[in-house]
């Protein structure tokens, strides 16, 4: 599992991680710019494995992980509030924590927000639940007490929540996508997906219907079978929503990849406050922005909206490209104006607005084939960015036979 990291209020790094140590603890560790780093080990479950899956700074420094405990084979939903000196808060849940375990199924994404009153949403997805993989929503108040949750599937048998986002009118956004199968690599047949945003009222939990189309908003795209073998990714990200964030207008901005009749190729869906497609962006709402040259799938995982001191709001775009002709998937980050343009003078191939890493950028003795990329954080002001993620091959046709993960932190910003 790769490391969820956010920046504290001074600048400085603090990444959630799983382990191999034997008390299967999870590691939490915050950097300074000076390499001190602060390590804390954390187990709900003592001996069993943990990772975490969502990472989130509080209003008053302190941090709350969301993540996943394996008990002998039974997978536990955890949630633990951190002080600022990342010391578990005992006034949360029991002891610091609260957990959930449905049975029969697991935690396959999660993500997390903290409302102003301090009450907590997660959302996510499962695995093997009610007739699928469906997505779920619960709320804890700011003691640890759960007051409600849903599992929901739209139709077919996939569907996830990507990201949850609090707003400061007492409202919670659920940004995720639904699928009528789950394909891979190998897989032929179409599938009909769609991007969703709703809107539900925080405290209760109701749908707000004066969101969208009766509280929804969904985004749909062609029906097309897999047209790209995708083995140089960990997993399947056909027509998947990676990201969503809001600007200080409250618009709403969707980034992942979609299957077209060309390949895999990312797109960017901005909706205005209430839920409707901007017909002022890219074409009715939705932009294709590639993410480098060439005839090769790329794809958003991530996607956020900064505003580096004296420079105009940028989007920060985090994914993969796999260049046409080149045996190696790169990782990419972009940036584009809020309009969707190129952002001058950003990265290192400024032609494109981005920043590619491949393998050998890193020091690997060959280009790698494949790669997974973690979530984007970013301190305040834009001055550092954080990205996880991790290349390794284990094509045995390629020449550089298989060869061990190689992990990466990323920070780099440098707009002008």
């Amino acid at each position: 599992a790769l490391p969820i990291a956010v920046a504290d209020g001074s600048g400085r790094l603090v990444i959630a991680e799983a382990t191999s140590a034997s008390d299967g603890a999870m590691v939490l560790r915050r950097i300074s710019d000076d390499g001190a780093q602060l390590i804390r080990h954390i187990a709900v479950f003592a001996g069993s494995p943990h990772r975490a899956w969502a990472l989130t700074r509080l209003g008053n420094g302190g941090f709350v992980v969301v993540g996943m405990a394996n008990v002998s084979g039974n997978r536990y939903l955890f949630v633990t509030r951190l002080t600022s000196a990342l010391a578990v808060d005992t006034t949360f849940g029991s002891g610091g924590f609260v957990t959930r375990f449905w049975g029969g199924f697991s935690i396959r994404n999660a993500d997390v927000a903290v409302a102003s009153d301090g009450s907590i949403y997660v959302a996510g997805g499962t695995t093997a639940s009610v007739g699928g993989n469906a997505s779920f929503l619960i709320r804890w108040t700011a003691a640890g007490v759960r007051t409600y949750e849903f599992l929901e599937l739209e139709y077919g048998n996939d569907e996830s929540i990507a990201r949850v986002l609090a707003t400061s009118d007492g409202k919670i956004l659920l940004a995720g996508w639904t699928r009528s199968s789950t394909p891979d690599w190998t897989e032929s047949a179409p599938v009909t997906a769609t991007w969703f945003v709703q809107r539900r009222v925080a405290a209760s939990g109701l749908i707000d219907g004066s969101f969208g189309s009766g509280g929804k908003t969904v985004v749909t795209w062609p029906v097309l079978p897999v047209t790209n073998m995708l083995f140089f990714l960990p997993e399947a990200l056909q027509n998947q929503l990676g990201g969503a964030t809001r600007d200080s207008s409250g618009r709403i901005f969707l980034a992942g990849q979609v299957t077209t009749s060309y390949g895999l190729l990312p797109y960017i869906v901005r909706l205005t406050a209430n839920g409707a497609l901007d017909t002022t962006f890219g074409a009715s709402g939705k932009l294709l922005f590639l993410l480098g040259p060439g005839a090769r799938p790329s794809g958003a995982v991530d996607v956020a909206v900064v505003t580096p001191a004296g420079l105009a709001p940028a989007l920060l775009l985090w994914g993969f490209h796999f260049p046409e002709g080149s045996s190696r998937a790169s990782a990419v980050l972009g940036a584009r104006t809020l309009d969707g343009a190129f952002y001058p003078g950003f990265g290192t191939d400024a032609a494109w607005s981005r920043t590619p890493i491949v393998s050998t950028t890193l020091g690997a003795p060959a280009a790698l084939y494949r790669l997974q990329l973690g979530r984007l954080a970013v301190s305040s002001a834009a001055t550092k960015v954080f990205a996880a993620l991790r290349f390794w091959d284990d094509n045995h046709a390629s020449p550089t036979g298989t060869v061990p993960p190689l992990s990466f932190g990323l920070r780099y910003w440098a707009p002008h």
